[in-house]
């Protein structure tokens, strides 16, 4: 028993270096692009800070004129540039490669590629569970959210840019809008594969030969 004990101690000691050793968030060559700077505000996209606390959607363009220096890179993350002490209790953030500059209505028929999901507060500035492979053409960030946050005043910076935006909420009925603005945004891309943390590991079986550990994404034997 004690030879057993002290096998399985190794073990463990073994799966902790290897997950302490795994690389957080590694990218080959990254960089980071900045668009839609301007002295422009607005409060209603890419966050109605006054109605986070209801079901929202909201999507930009971004034209292709400004992504260049992205082409053929993985974006791995997205920043926008806000203020204001509202909180969004779900969020997800979705990407798609689209041929129009501007948005008529919210684009409920094209195939969005969800890259981030979870709660936000004060702000966006987020690294992607898994990076999205830009190709170029105009990039529609699509965002929603599920309420139950709380909500104040917030505005975001950017640049006056007609048709850029549309934004929803579900406040007696679902509502949506044109906004003739485009949020400042910062993308961080890579050209290689992102890596992300593990996250929530757990012990899945412990027997007299092996020990197995799963976290998210992936499991190990030792």
């Amino acid at each position: 028993e004690n030879n057993l004990f002290m096998k399985n101690s190794v073990r463990l000691v073994m799966l902790l270096v290897a997950l302490l050793a795994m690389p957080i968030g590694v990218h080959a060559t990254t960089d980071s692009l900045t668009v839609a700077s301007g002295s422009a505000t607005n409060a209603y996209v890419p966050i109605y800070g006054n109605y986070s606390d209801v079901v929202q959607h909201n999507q930009m363009i971004y034209p292709a004129s400004m992504l260049t220096s992205m082409v053929g890179q993985n974006i791995y993350g997205l920043k926008f540039f806000i203020g204001g002490n509202w909180t969004v209790t779900q969020a997800t953030i979705s990407l798609a490669v689209v041929t129009d500059t501007t948005l008529l209505q919210l684009d409920t028929t094209t195939t969005l590629t969800p890259v981030w999901s979870g709660p936000l507060s004060h702000g966006i500035d987020v690294l992607f569970a898994a990076a999205f492979a830009y190709t170029g053409g105009s990039l529609l960030v699509d965002i929603q959210t599920l309420g139950g946050g709380s909500y104040s005043n917030s505005s975001a910076q950017g640049i006056a840019r007609s048709g850029a935006a549309r934004y929803g909420y579900d406040f007696f009925g679902f509502s949506e809008s044109a906004c003739d603005f485009l949020p400042k945004a910062c993308f961080y891309y890579t050209d290689g594969d992102f890596c992300s943390a593990p996250s929530a590991p757990a012990l899945v079986s412990s027997t007299g030969e092996a020990l197995t550990f799963s976290w998210s994404p992936g499991s190990i034997e030792i």
